[in-house]
């Protein structure tokens, strides 16, 4: 079995491959967002079996980091997205990393994956992108799960202090509407969660919660320049190139967000069947 620092290399390696790719011209990957995906790698090492094949499904494919590490280990990967919501090039980028895509809405239908054959389920930053009620796609979810599998969800924590500062300053947490006023399809966030809101819509669909962890990320490397900024907008992972100012302000922020770790940013939950 690799050691983790074999999988830290393993993984910056994907990575470095990643942003080479066309795709991550418009959307590369920081080293700030390491950790993050490190620990969501780590959760599916951790319960995938240590012996006989696996199968990990990636819901909403992005710049898809984890299949792209796990076909990179030989595990089949599978990522579901529709072009409506996440277009073409990013399924077409994930297939020449080696992994299995299909399009589909997974808000509405059934996915294109048998039931009881899927060992790890990645749900990343897409929960709080659905309009509607998550229980459809969670009971999908729990029908490709083999049993013992498991749903990992992360998503922002809705309570997170740099939203609470933020709104104190008269700055909204939720996308302007210009942004998307005269289009025909929003996709930014419609519900962030709290932790006993997200618990309950994975409860509501047969899971047991086995563990959820945090992690603060914004503090420190959000691209604010200024205190306009703080109004949320639909920006793209790329960001938008202004200088990371307030300094003293982010250090604060992120020391108190190590004191108390129910005000961080991010939220991961890792649901078993």
């Amino acid at each position: 079995m690799a050691t983790a620092t074999q999988q830290k290399a393993s993984l910056k390696r994907v990575i470095e491959d990643y942003n080479l790719t066309s795709f991550a011209v418009e959307f590369p990957f920081s080293e700030s967002e390491l950790p993050y995906h490190q620990m969501l790698v780590d959760l599916g090492l951790k319960y995938l079996p240590e012996d006989g094949p696996s199968t990990v499904l990636d819901i909403g494919t992005g710049r898809g980091i984890c299949p792209r590490f796990f076909a990179s280990r030989g595990i089949r990967s599978i990522t579901l997205d529709f072009p409506t919501t996440g277009g073409n090039d990013a399924l077409q980028s994930a297939a020449c990393a080696g992994i299995e895509t299909h399009e589909c809405d997974c808000s509405k239908g059934q996915f294109p994956v048998e039931s009881n054959s899927v060992n790890c389920v990645y749900l990343s930053d897409v929960i709080e992108h659905l309009p509607h009620s998550p229980k459809a796609i969670l009971n999908e979810i729990y029908r490709v799960l083999r049993l013992g599998g498991v749903c990992i969800t992360s998503t922002p924590n809705a309570v997170r202090l740099t939203v609470r500062l933020k709104m104190l300053l008269g700055s909204s947490n939720w996308p302007r509407v210009g942004d998307y006023y005269d289009k025909a399809f929003h996709g930014g966030h419609h519900h962030e969660y709290t932790e006993s809101e997200l618990r309950y819509v994975h409860e509501r669909s047969g899971f047991h919660i086995a563990e959820v962890r945090r992690m603060e990320l914004n503090a420190l490397h959000a691209p604010v320049g200024s205190l306009a900024d703080l109004q949320s907008g639909m920006r793209s992972h790329s960001g938008n190139g202004k200088a990371l100012r307030f300094g003293f302000a982010r250090k604060f922020i992120y020391a108190a967000t190590q004191a108390a770790p129910g005000l961080k940013g991010q939220m991961v939950l890792v649901a078993q069947k």
